[in-house]
C-alpha cells in the first residue's frame, strides 16, 4: 500500500504518518502498536457512525490527540502546553484515512495483536489476542461496510 498511516509493527513499534505531496507532514512512532491500532480502529468506526472522532497517540515522551471531524483532520500536541496544528493534508479526508487504517489491518491482522512480552501469564496471552482480533475484526467489518455504502451512488 502507498503510504500507509501505520507501518507493519516490528519489535513492539510502528510508524503514525499522515503525509501530503507538498511537504506537509506529521509522524511520530507509537509505544504500543496494539493499542494503536485498537483506538484507530474505534476512531474510524466512531468517526463512520457520527462524523466526529478522536486518537491518543503515546509517542515515547510526545503525546498527541488526532482529530478526525467532518473533511479536516486536526492535530493537537498535548505534549507540555496544548496547541492545536491545523496542517492542510489536502485531499486526505477523515473518510480516507479510516480507509487507509483498514487496509493497514487488513494486510497483516495477526502482526496488530502482539501481547508477548507487556506482563501477562503466558496462559492468558492466548485467550486475550483471540477475543482481540474478534473485536479487531468486528470493528473493521463495521467500517468496510460503512466504506461501502457511503461509496455507493
Amino acid at each position: 500500500m502507498e503510504n500507509p498511516v501505520l507501518s507493519k509493527p516490528k519489535d513492539q513499534r510502528c510508524q503514525f504518518y499522515i503525509g501530503h505531496e507538498k511537504g506537509v507532514e506529521f509522524f511520530c512512532y507509537p509505544v504500543f502498536p496494539t493499542d494503536v491500532m485498537n483506538d484507530a480502529l474505534s476512531a474510524c468506526v466512531s468517526y463512520m457512525e457520527t462524523g466526529v472522532a478522536a486518537i491518543r497517540l503515546d509517542c515515547s515522551g510526545a503525546e498527541y490527540t488526532v482529530i478526525l471531524t467532518g473533511e479536516i483532520i486536526y492535530i493537537l500536541d498535548d505534549t507540555e502546553l496544548p496547541q492545536i496544528h491545523i496542517l492542510d493534508f489536502g485531499n486526505f479526508t477523515p473518510k480516507k484515512f479510516c480507509e487507509n487504517i483498514l487496509k493497514c489491518y487488513k494486510e497483516n491482522p495477526e502482526s496488530w495483536i502482539d501481547l508477548v512480552g507487556i506482563g501477562l501469564p503466558e496462559e492468558d496471552i492466548e485467550i486475550c489476542e483471540k477475543t482481540m482480533q474478534k473485536t479487531f475484526d468486528e470493528m473493521a467489518e463495521k467500517i468496510s461496510k460503512t466504506i461501502s455504502f457511503s461509496n455507493i451512488g
